[in-house]
């Protein structure tokens, strides 16, 4: 069996980089394994297997791709799906013609969904957060773009895979073909060897403030919908009570340039409310600064006002087996509640968000508790189990 996938594969904590990986570990000696990855993406890891540098990130990708394909051939191939993978929401539009090509040259396709938006959740405040005019008319355009992608990608692939049952189910208001060809597969979790091992010394000399303090963790890009100014406050509140004196709040991440504007509001807000010494923004951290925050960390923040996905973010938290706090935003919340994973906050209130990080900070009984769940609970989604889901997918489809 021969496979392409189609993806991105930076940063090296990326979902297809790590499928790859252990994908690569599993196949037998008739089974072949290709990246077509980006061609201005480094790939920097000494992972194997390596990415072929082959698609543009322009409306050329459709011929890059499809030309790449024709010379490997493969028995499937398996796309990711983001909105701006490939540029922008212009060439998003042009997502359905490849797939059309691809099916009619004969190949089985597999399209990962990664971000599943409802109808409901496209108001004002959702255009908002992406950058897009607040009227009706907006509205209605990006609902119509939202059911031209999500149908054209049911209809078109053989099987498509979704991270969560909710994701699933908002597909099948699109469409009720969903239902048979969407798969529930779980986000993987790597397999962090030696949690407990000593500990470098790198980001305590890069960042001397976090020294001797307690680690409370946010990992990703900056965004309006991830509702950090909600977590400033409410971390202010906390230290002014005098519940915070060995604890320090790190936002890891870096900004694109459609919201850096909203970065520097942030930055601004840390110093209104005199938190310089309290909250630390890293910017960019690469792979071996991540593994050390996360290490490092006591506890991790899943801020969200907008959900359409179940993050990464939560895969690398449950990965350290770190308690997560986390937005009561679905799909995101399903997976806390229904695996134990950590507390929920409501993003209508502040006063909720403070009170559920003290009680995780605070309440010793209560941090052992989750920490001894989720020793057992993540291996279920060791990416070694979610690789195996995937091959017994594609030899499906071969039958």
């Amino acid at each position: 069996m021969k496979v392409i996938f189609v993806s991105t594969f930076i940063p090296e904590t990326n979902y297809t980089r790590d499928l790859s990986v252990y994908f690569q570990k599993i196949l037998t000696k008739k089974d072949k394994l290709y990246l077509c990855g980006c061609r201005t993406e480094k790939v920097l890891d000494n992972y194997v297997p390596k990415v072929d540098p082959v698609w543009r990130r322009n409306w050329r990708y459709i011929f890059d791709i499809v030309k790449y394909v024709g010379k490997i051939k493969p028995d499937v191939i398996h796309l990711q799906h983001e909105f701006k993978m490939f540029g922008h929401f212009g060439t998003a539009l042009l997502y359905p013609i490849i797939l059309t090509i691809l099916r009619l040259s004969g190949y089985r396709v597999v399209v990962t969904i990664h971000g599943v938006v409802a109808k409901h959740q496209v108001d004002m405040d959702f255009l908002k957060s992406f950058n897009v005019k607040s009227n009706v008319f907006m509205k209605y355009v990006v609902l119509t773009f939202f059911s031209y992608i999500y149908i054209s990608i049911i209809i078109l692939a053989n099987k498509v895979t979704v991270h969560a049952p909710a994701l699933k189910k908002v597909l099948e208001l699109y469409s009720p073909l969903a239902a048979k060809k969407v798969e529930v597969i779980d986000h993987g979790i790597r397999e962090i060897v030696d949690l407990k091992g000593k500990r470098s010394k790198h980001i305590y000399k890069k960042f001397p403030l976090i020294k001797n303090k307690k680690i409370i963790l946010i990992f990703g890009l900056f965004s309006p919908r991830k509702g950090y100014e909600f977590l400033i406050e409410s971390f202010h509140k906390i230290v002014t009570k005098g519940k915070g004196d060995k604890w320090v709040l790190i936002l890891v991440g870096d900004v694109k340039k459609e919201f850096v504007a909203y970065k520097k509001k942030i930055v601004k807000l840390i110093e209104d409310l005199d938190l310089e010494n309290k909250v630390i923004i890293s910017g960019f951290a690469d792979g071996v600064e991540v593994d050390e925050f996360y290490r490092s960390s006591k506890v991790v923040v899943i801020p969200a006002i907008i959900s359409f996905n179940t993050s990464g973010a939560l895969s690398l938290a449950l990965a350290y087996k770190k308690p997560l706090l986390v937005a009561n935003v679905k799909p995101l919340a399903d997976e806390i509640v229904t695996n134990d994973f950590g507390l929920l906050y409501e993003t209508s209130g502040k006063q909720s968000l403070e009170k559920q990080l003290t009680k995780l900070i605070e309440d010793r009984k209560l941090y052992t508790s989750l920490t001894e769940k989720l020793e057992t609970s993540v291996t279920k989604r060791y990416w070694s189990k979610i690789a195996k889901i995937h091959y017994a997918l594609y030899t499906k489809l071969l039958k």
